[in-house]
């Protein structure tokens, strides 16, 4: 009797997640819920299938594909508030770090594409002008957006983290694979064998917000500070390393550098890698008492997709933006406004992620710069801006013409390699770089 009950319950819950799989339509609020892209139909073939990625991308989609998701997700939360004992401090949030390493921030469905964005150089210093419904531009959204009138006073707080608390911290870990770091480093090499040395090549790793948090967080993943080490170490002085990190880790103890609740670092802890870079480039760095300071408020990331913890929920995130004040405009829009609050998102950098963004600046000092990256370069695209006449930020996950024909086409260029540490933890980022090549 007892096995026949349990066949029979077996037989009525797997028919039941095949309705909600595969006849009930899948939820069409998840995407946006969760702030990522939902994972496709994986394509059959016989490498996928052997290297078992097939499977692995088969069970993801079953997963996003499933009706009524948020509801589900919600639910699951609420049962882990009611059940779960909480202990206080910063929360671990367990994510696939190869989709961190991969971009799971899409390009916001809200804005306006590239091609309908582009402004004339004298339309303003990287601030958008909305072409689109859902944006808008600052004037038109004082309620939504808090702005200062004036330069940055660097004798003043700034990029504070307005709504902190010690119970809304999330962060994800970090894997260590030294197969994969030693694909990150052959794939630079790659690169530097095949440019001629008129181009001027540099690396920058952004370390995780988890290496700079308290030993009892910190202490449960690998050195990311040894990780770097070791991958500048195998590259060969043709390729310059920027020391991102030290900047990093002398404030992020006392500094707004990464969010709470997203996997990204803020627009300050960017602010502060360009220093590394400008000092390594040979650049005059723009500091930031150049700039004016805005805000957008209630900023709830990927750390947090579909969260109705209320701790995260009240005190939410701030996304700062910098907007140049010493005449220098730019042909590209470098940031978009939401028009909702509710829809602050990490896209408000670039817009997202696109394959290809090409711009120029009013600098006309022939210098041109090719960020090959993963989205951390959003944030940092900004601030470097102003020191090239030519930008072209390539995202080699979406990128497929050739970026060594491209750089080749543009002659004595600087070529940044900038990506987060995750990126540097599955070979499969290692391949994407080798394929856009």
């Amino acid at each position: 009797m007892v096995y026949k009950t349990n066949v029979i319950t077996f037989i009525t819950a797997f028919a039941l997640l095949c309705i909600l799989v595969f006849v009930l339509p899948a939820d069409p609020n998840a995407s946006e819920a969760e702030n990522r892209n939902m994972t496709e139909l994986p394509q059959l073939s016989i490498d996928n299938v052997m290297s078992g990625k097939y499977m692995d991308d088969l069970e993801s989609y079953l997963s996003d594909s499933i009706a009524y998701r948020t509801l589900f997700v919600e639910f699951s939360f609420a049962a882990e508030r009611l059940y779960g004992v909480s202990m206080g401090g910063a929360t671990f949030v367990m994510l696939d770090d190869e989709d961190l390493g991969l971009g799971i921030i899409p390009i916001d469905s809200g804005l306006a594409p590239a091609s309908d964005t582009a402004a004339s150089p004298e339309v303003d210093a990287g601030l958008t002008q909305a072409t689109d419904p859902a944006m808008s531009t600052p004037a038109d959204s004082a309620a939504t957006h808090s702005h200062q009138n004036n330069r940055v006073n660097t004798s003043m707080p700034f990029s504070v983290d307005v709504h902190f608390s010690s119970d809304a911290v999330l962060y994800n870990g970090y894997r260590y694979s030294r197969s994969a770091s030693a694909s990150f480093a052959g794939a630079l090499e790659s690169y530097r064998e095949s440019l001629p040395e008129s181009v001027r090549i540099f690396t920058l790793l952004v370390p995780t917000r988890v290496e700079f948090m308290a030993e009892r967080y910190s202490a449960e993943f690998p050195s990311q500070a040894n990780a770097i080490s070791g991958i500048n170490s195998m590259l060969s002085p043709g390729i310059r390393t920027v020391d991102a990190y030290s900047m990093l880790a002398a404030r992020a103890a006392n500094e707004y550098l990464y969010f709470r609740t997203d996997h990204h670092w803020t627009t300050l802890g960017a602010y502060y890698a360009y220093l590394a870079f400008a000092e390594t480039a040979g650049l005059p760095a723009v500091t930031i008492d150049n700039y004016i300071e805005h805000s957008v408020p209630n900023f709830i990331g990927s750390l947090a997709r579909g969260t109705t913890n209320s701790d995260i929920l009240d005190s939410p995130d701030t996304i700062y933006y910098y907007q140049i004040d010493t005449g220098v405009t730019f042909s590209q829009k470098l940031f978009y406004l939401p028009q909702e609050r509710d829809r602050a998102s990490y896209g408000l950098f670039l817009g997202g992620d696109r394959a290809i963004i090409d711009f120029t600046s009013s600098n006309s000092n022939g210098k041109t710069l090719v960020v090959v990256k993963s989205s951390q370069a959003n944030a940092f695209i900004p601030w470097v801006a102003p020191n090239y006449e030519r930008i072209v930020v390539v995202d080699p996950r979406h990128y497929t013409d050739g970026i060594i024909e491209l750089i080749k086409e543009l002659g004595a260029v600087d070529l940044l390699f900038l990506n987060g540490m995750n990126a540097t933890s599955y070979d499969e980022y290692a391949r994407i770089l080798m394929e856009a090549k």
